[in-house]
């Protein structure tokens, strides 16, 4: 009986040995495991340089490339860990590896991006997403690889959805780049689009060339900090204006002026003898082909017929004079505080309206329009509509052999000029 308990003591001891030694090897499995983790986050550097570095010349140039950018992909996609993701994104901001790193707000998303070098002069962007899901850390590769990541707004965030806008430039041709956003939510542990854009559409681009790359105010969408107003550019034949977004919980709506007064084609007809705009400042004389306004602006036009031009001078109070040259169809049509406008000729329902700042002695606009007015401290127009096929049940449709056309309004605002559509009409016969 002892003989038998001390044996079976033997026994014990033999298995708590051996599952002391199969604890301990798991710990080492786990602390070897984090080591490899810890030199892959390592590698990423030296592999983002080493991809930068590589010389296009290389025979095994596109292998090589390939087998790098799949190792950096595979190895930020591993992150499970808020220190891991921590660790990696400040030695990536620490030294210039190529690899770009942009966080939403608190975090939730973080982008990791670079050129895989694939795809030549345009550009192939890798972007990688790692962000937080039911207390997880998850890894996603994006479908926008023409798109390099600058920024990210938060649109909302709360306990039942959160709603990133992931904003990036990109190249369509040697002399054009592009402006685009995209929308993305998580849905059961996963980044999916979100359709939060006019039409329904989870992105949203704008194109502008080499020249506005770099200029003031800046090309392209302007997208407020809190990311709940995008500031999307007017198409003007020159200058800059835009048209207000704002997302109201659920997505983008364009922002209407409410105009109150209900105006027909007859309200825009120039109701002074000069045939100026309606609205505008009038000449206080007209001498030697001299246009004189109370302010003491004076404005001289001088016809070059045999040149086919039209020389106009700007004199100020100080006598400066400021020479304008246009094509001889050009005249001024009105005034209207710092402002000059002139009829850079066309057709009646679609001529170019070019208007001129005084103070900066240069044209700031030009566009497209109808019929032209100011009221209520604002420029009101009309623009012919771009939809051809009349909606007979629309309340905005037209008889048959009229057109309609839309008005908006004009704000010249010092920052972003704003250009608004308007709930408002009406119909013109065109000939």
């Amino acid at each position: 009986m002892n003989r038998l308990h001390f044996s079976n003591i033997l026994l014990l001891s033999a298995l708590l040995i051996l599952g002391c030694g199969n604890r301990e090897t798991k710990q080492e499995r786990e602390i070897s495991k984090s080591s490899r983790k810890n030199r892959s986050l390592d590698s990423v550097q030296h592999w983002a340089t080493e991809l930068s570095l590589l010389s296009s010349s290389t025979p095994e140039f596109g292998d090589l490339a390939a087998t790098l950018n799949g190792k950096i992909e595979d190895a930020v996609k591993e992150i499970r860990d808020s220190s891991n993701l921590s660790k990696l994104t400040t030695s990536l901001s620490d030294i210039n590896t190529g690899i770009s790193v942009v966080e939403s707000e608190h975090k939730k998303l973080v982008l990791f991006s670079w050129d895989t070098r694939m795809g030549g002069s345009m550009g192939d962007y890798k972007n990688i997403a790692l962000y937080q899901s039911n207390k997880k850390i998850l890894g996603s590769t994006l479908k926008m690889n023409t798109v390099f990541p600058v920024s990210i707004f938060t649109v909302q965030e709360d306990e039942q959805k959160s709603i990133f806008m992931v904003s990036g430039l990109g190249k369509s041709s040697s002399f054009e780049h592009f402006m685009r956003l995209d929308a993305l939510t998580i849905v059961e542990d996963q980044l999916v689009d979100s359709k939060i854009f006019p039409f329904e559409k989870s992105s949203w681009s704008t194109s502008f060339s080499n020249e506005e790359m770099d200029s003031l105010p800046p090309s392209g969408f302007v997208v407020d900090e809190n990311g709940k107003t995008i500031q999307n550019p007017f198409p003007l034949e020159s200058g800059k204006a835009w048209t207000s977004y704002v997302f109201n919980g659920t997505n983008f709506m364009e922002q209407v002026y409410p105009l109150k007064s209900e105006l027909g084609e007859q309200d825009f007809m120039p109701k002074n003898e000069f045939g100026f705009i309606n609205g505008s400042e009038i000449p206080s004389a007209l001498k030697n082909q001299k246009v004189i306004f109370e302010d003491g602006m004076v404005i001289r036009e001088r016809d070059f017929q045999e040149e086919e031009k039209v020389e106009v001078s700007v004199l100020n109070l100080s006598d400066t004079v400021r020479e304008i040259e246009f094509t001889n169809n050009t005249e001024l049509i009105g005034k209207w505080k710092n402002y000059l406008f002139f009829d850079g000729g066309g057709v009646p329902e679609n001529w170019l309206c070019h208007i001129y700042n005084i103070e900066q002695q240069r044209f700031v606009f030009s566009l497209y329009l109808s019929k032209i007015m100011f009221m209520d401290k604002l420029l009101v127009f009309s623009k012919l509509s771009e939809d051809n096929e009349q909606n007979t049940k629309s309340k905005n449709s037209c008889e048959e052999g009229y057109r309609r056309f839309n008005l908006f309004t004009f704000q010249f605002k010092k920052t972003y000029p704003q250009i608004q559509p308007t709930e408002r009409a009406y119909c013109a016969y065109i000939q």
